[in-house]
């Protein structure tokens, strides 16, 4: 096979100007929101801690969960991330076998009581008024209910897996190794239990210098990651001015900037933050011989509902796909669109129980489910007799900036939504009024050019993609 034409690809001029028009967009905004940051950093000085000696400024402190996450990675796991990959490889080189004293446990053959029984489960353990989490501090509660939802998922996992077969203390033994699994323990991602089962005893890896040296690389990879982050929030103080975004949404001048390079960091952060933890953890798994998903791909070169949820969380993906989307798609018939589209929506349940029963919540599943039926429905109309004509007529370059144009409004949704997610109604409804209602012309057409620059972005790295070695 040979790879595409040049006539079916953008002119690289073209290409060019969109990643040089989406860069400046972002670098742009970047230099807006720290100049807004220095000119409230008295208003906002609650929020800020002192930073780094060398820098001579302060972070920015606001977002909890990282802050909880990055002294929890360094000063708590770190070290015993390591024992126990030591140990593990004492183990799998002397073929020990530990059976751990325990409760013999009963599971039903039925997957929906299992769902029913989970459910419960989830709203006993991460109910707010607790009794036993009284004497759990506010900042550990931030680490205590996401553990309890990873091992919920886990839970979940193990009992599909085994749920037709016969239950016996080795079952007990793996059901543990599984669900207390350290790499992925507290922070995550979610492993599906078949393949770690399969792999737990196949796997034998011989350790060389090169595959040292890559853990260590991919290791000092993360960290640096890490260092990153940490970097930009010494200057770029967004998340402090979260609390002040409807006061900055009516600045006269450059309010589009700040709005967007703020939206645009909400959402970079949450990318970075996963990146770090997710990265770290797979690192060590694979190190153990394990095969894993992928890490978060980055958000800014994203544009489609799809592409996000397939790629972002992989993991998640992977364990709603198996576990859901597949076997409630099993029981229905005819396998038409209709029923795909009724099967997401079962799938978009589990998503906004399992996040937490908050409106926030709800608006982020709802909005994200509506860009999949239109995905869903755009990709049946372009199967279509009168659309193939038509791209025929218009050609392939013709039809990706049609593409990008189209998928542009559904871009501007997309990060709606994700405002809902990481800043909650106030944030997301902020914006939606300075878009919608109170927006003027040119800070529409400023968002709609660089949205339409990230679009054919990401559809070039697409298309780049799909033509990796396509060539002979």
């Amino acid at each position: 096979m040979k790879g595409k034409k040049s006539s079916e690809t953008l002119p690289i001029a073209e290409i060019y100007f969109y990643y040089g028009s989406w860069l400046f967009g972002i670098i742009y905004s970047a230099y807006h929101v720290y100049q807004v940051g220095n000119r409230l950093v008295y208003a906002i000085e609650s929020d800020l801690i002192r930073g780094w000696t060398f820098l001579n400024r302060k972070k920015d402190n606001a977002d909890e969960e990282w802050k909880i996450w990055v002294n929890f990675i360094f000063y708590v796991i770190s070290p015993w991330i390591l024992v126990h990959f030591i140990g593990a490889q004492i183990i799998n080189y002397y073929k020990v076998t530990i059976l751990p004293l325990c409760l013999l446990m009963v599971f039903s053959k039925s997957r929906i009581l299992i769902w029913l029984v989970s459910y419960i489960l989830y709203h006993i353990f991460t109910h707010d008024k607790m009794s036993w989490l009284y004497s759990v501090s506010d900042e550990d509660l931030k680490l205590v209910i996401p553990t309890l939802m990873w091992i919920y998922l886990r839970c979940i996992s193990f009992c599909m897996h085994i749920i037709n077969q016969r239950i016996s203390l080795f079952s007990v033994y793996n059901f543990f190794g599984y669900v207390f699994y350290l790499p992925c323990f507290f922070l995550g991602p979610i492993l599906l239990y078949n393949e770690f089962y399969q792999q737990l005893y196949s796997r034998r890896k011989k350790y060389t210098i090169i595959s040292i040296l890559y853990l260590i690389g991919h290791n000092l990879r993360y960290f640096l990651w890490l260092f990153v982050t940490e970097f930009i929030l010494h200057f770029i103080y967004f998340n402090s001015l979260l609390s002040y975004i409807d006061i900055l949404s009516q600045i006269q001048y450059d309010s589009v900037w700040i709005m967007y390079g703020i939206g645009f960091f909400m959402g970079q952060f949450f990318f970075l933050k996963y990146i770090v933890v997710y990265g770290l953890a797979l690192t060590w798994t694979r190190a153990e011989g394990y095969k894993t998903p992928n890490p978060p791909k980055c958000i800014a070169c994203i544009c489609l509902y799809s592409d996000m949820w397939r790629y972002f969380d992989q993991p998640l993906y992977f364990f709603i796909k198996k576990y859901i989307y597949n076997p409630c798609l099993e029981y229905m018939s005819p396998k038409s669109q209709f029923t795909k589209i009724a099967v997401s929506f079962l799938c978009f349940i589990f998503i906004y129980v399992w996040h937490g029963l908050h409106y926030s919540i709800f608006m982020w599943s709802l909005l994200n489910y509506s860009g999949i039926i239109v995905e869903i429905t755009a990709k049946q109309i372009s199967k279509t007799k009168y659309y193939c004509n038509f791209k025929k007529t218009i050609g392939f370059r013709n039809e990706q900036r049609l593409i990008g144009f189209i998928c542009a409004p559904l871009t501007i949704i997309s990060a709606i939504s994700n405002f809902y997610f990481l800043g909650g109604t106030e944030v997301a409804e902020t914006y939606l009024n300075y878009i919608f209602m109170r927006g003027s012309l040119y800070n529409t057409l400023c968002l709609w050019f660089f949205v339409y620059s990230l679009c054919q972005v990401s559809l070039q790295i697409r298309n780049s993609k799909k033509n990796v070695g396509s060539k002979i």
